[in-house]
């Protein structure tokens, strides 16, 4: 029986996200993207829920990787089960891989660029993601990429501008899960997979974690982990799929 893999996309991101991963992941692994419904956070959640249990077999362990804002609501997923928004049949056994997110208040550049965004969305008609913006979150190896650039730049064509504004403004102001995080730690396997210079990410938010959740950093990328360092990401999913 092969283990389920859930997988959250970032902003902006469609199952094109995963090709890179998919390829490398084991023939014992059945992944499926999850795609972020138009929906408040809730709805989000309760949709994510619906879909653990969709592919949830008895005896066999779920896992569900969120990259970026799905990181977020991989997190939110966990903060509902412990607060018990959501219930879990005691049968169903979730590990969770966190990647290139911390679930905390995002930096106050990226907030005040989002809003900029949105701002310029309503004003005019929005033309898409700029090259700027794609290589903000590339580390400076791949700059001359033109064909993960465009990917990046294509995914968000074909998602759309409302897509955008959802994704944008629902997790905007995020809350900080560090609670969450201590009181779960002991009932699931949890790991952040993030990179060593990720503008996004609060390095200092990971050092207060408890020491049973791994945290894993690499080199040669910077946001887009899943297109950058996609081995990177498969190596730990494999590896938890060994340990069992």
């Amino acid at each position: 029986m092969k283990t389920k893999l859930v997988l959250i996309p970032g902003t902006q991101c469609d199952s094109r996200l995963w090709d890179k991963l998919r390829s490398l992941l084991s023939s014992d692994i059945d992944a499926t993207h999850f795609e972020i419904p138009k929906l408040p956070i809730n709805e989000v959640l309760l949709q994510l829920h619906k879909a653990i249990q969709s592919v949830a077999v008895e005896g066999q362990p779920v896992f569900l990787l969120g990259f970026s804002l799905g990181g977020y609501i991989a997190s939110s997923y966990l903060a509902s089960l412990n607060e018990g928004d959501l219930t879990l049949d005691s049968a169903i056994n979730i590990q969770f891989f966190i990647c290139s997110n911390t679930p905390t208040a995002l930096p106050s550049r990226e907030l005040r660029q989002r809003r900029r965004i949105i701002q310029n969305i309503d004003a005019k008609p929005y033309s898409g993601a700029s090259s700027s913006r794609v290589k903000y979150m590339l580390n400076e190896i791949h700059h001359d990429d033109e064909n993960m650039i465009q990917l990046i730049q294509s995914m968000d064509q074909k998602l759309g501008v409302e897509s955008l504004k959802h994704q944008l403004s629902f997790t905007g102001e995020r809350r900080d899960l560090k609670g969450v995080f201590w009181d779960v730690a002991s009932q699931f396997s949890i790991q952040f997979l993030a990179s060593d210079t990720d503008p996004l990410l609060n390095y200092e938010w990971l050092e207060t974690l408890p020491s049973s959740i791994k945290v894993k950093l690499c080199k040669g990328c910077k946001h887009m982990l899943p297109l950058e360092r996609p081995d990177f990401i498969a190596d730990a999913v494999n590896a938890a799929v060994l340990t069992g």
